[in-house]
């Protein structure tokens, strides 16, 4: 079992790397946020790579690897989960936009938002009804430039923090998260699978095998995150939905 370590890092290695190809291969989450997004994440995957090269046996680069441990931890992650609501919005808009040029009227807009003057992305709003859009991206833009901003400093000078803080305010990304993804299920589901990863360590196994199932726990949570949005994708355009009514 000398290697489960190595290979729960590969594992891991192989669900970042394809969940940044699922990412970019379309233009439906073209936005700003989708390369913060995709850069935490390719952070993460280099992180991984040095730690399957150090449980391999190269003992010389440990310092290394606990360094980018500890900057994933504390900046790639949370560019990556409040990067989240902010991609799947984008990709609602870039939808909305589309279909608007394609069949919207004056009359179409007064009806969903009761201005006709309205801009496409109230349409949004309207049809959810329960929160505003635009606040949940303040709300993750505000969060995740503050906990940036405090990390950087604490890590910069050594400053001992407790992880309260920085777990608690991931939970807020996915939960702004799972408001606005369609598959809420798998939202959640994926939040189960990142909670249970600090618990894995605390199992009286192996070293080998307890960081294996760390690893791997990591890698599910990204594939149900990149099934989250290929699920995003597939589902049918406002447009779409109109013409089989009419059908």
């Amino acid at each position: 079992m000398a290697y489960l370590d190595t290979l729960g890092e590969l594992i891991l290695i192989f669900s970042l790397l394809a969940f940044v190809i699922n990412l970019n291969k379309t233009n439906s989450f073209e936005s700003p946020y989708r390369l913060y997004l995709t850069l935490g994440l390719l952070f993460i995957v280099i992180t991984a790579s040095f730690g399957a090269v150090r449980f391999a046996g190269v003992d010389q680069i440990i310092p290394i690897h606990d360094y980018l441990s500890l900057l994933s931890t504390k900046v790639a992650m949370v560019i990556y989960v409040f990067s989240l609501p902010m991609v799947i919005l984008s990709c609602k808009s870039n939808n909305a936009i589309c279909n608007s040029d394609i069949s919207s009227s004056t009359t179409e807009k007064e009806e969903l938002t009761g201005n006709k003057d309205a801009p496409v992305s109230t349409k949004l709003e309207f049809l959810n009804g329960h929160f505003s859009e635009q606040g949940i991206v303040k709300i993750a833009k505000f969060v995740m430039v503050f906990l940036l901003t405090f990390n950087i400093l604490t890590v910069s000078f050594s400053i001992e923090t407790n992880k309260l803080i920085t777990d608690a305010s991931i939970i807020l990304g996915f939960v702004l998260f799972a408001l606005v993804a369609k598959e809420k299920g798998l939202v959640f589901l994926s939040i189960v699978t990142l909670l249970l990863v600090p618990a894995s360590t605390t199992l009286h196994i192996s070293d080998d095998l307890s960081m294996a199932i760390f690893h791997l726990l990591l890698a599910i949570h990204f594939l149900l995150i990149n099934r989250v949005f290929t699920l995003e994708q597939s589902q049918p355009s406002f447009n779409e939905v109109s013409e089989q009514n009419r059908l």
